[in-house]
């Protein structure tokens, strides 16, 4: 992404007047995890260096199980394209407890 950022900040000198989508990384985070009646209550958010991602999509995914007491679980956020900007996707992993019951996600 520093390549790209250079270049663009070059191609903007050769042809003033013109702009270039700023790429951002993203970083998601599960930020909390409790069991609730129904599952699971997840809390995540997608960050750039310079805040929160306004009106970020974050899905989640249950994945297979690896053993009889833990599963792993992902969030993805598929990131975000505007004119003037660029959110780079990300992906978390979390390890959960499978509590009573089958959970589901909510």
């Amino acid at each position: 992404m520093v390549l790209r950022a250079c270049a663009a900040h070059h191609a903007t000198r050769l042809q003033p007047g013109t702009s270039h989508p700023v790429w951002r990384h993203t970083r998601l985070g599960i930020d909390s995890v409790q069991p609730a009646a129904t599952g699971f209550a997840v809390q995540a958010s997608a960050r750039t260096a310079v805040g929160p991602v306004a009106s970020s999509r974050v899905t989640f995914a249950r994945g297979l199980h690896h053993a009889c007491f833990v599963s792993t679980d992902v969030a993805t956020f598929a990131g975000s394209l505007s004119p003037t900007r660029v959110e780079m996707p990300a992906v978390a992993f979390r390890d959960l407890p499978v509590f009573a019951g089958a959970p589901a996600w909510r």
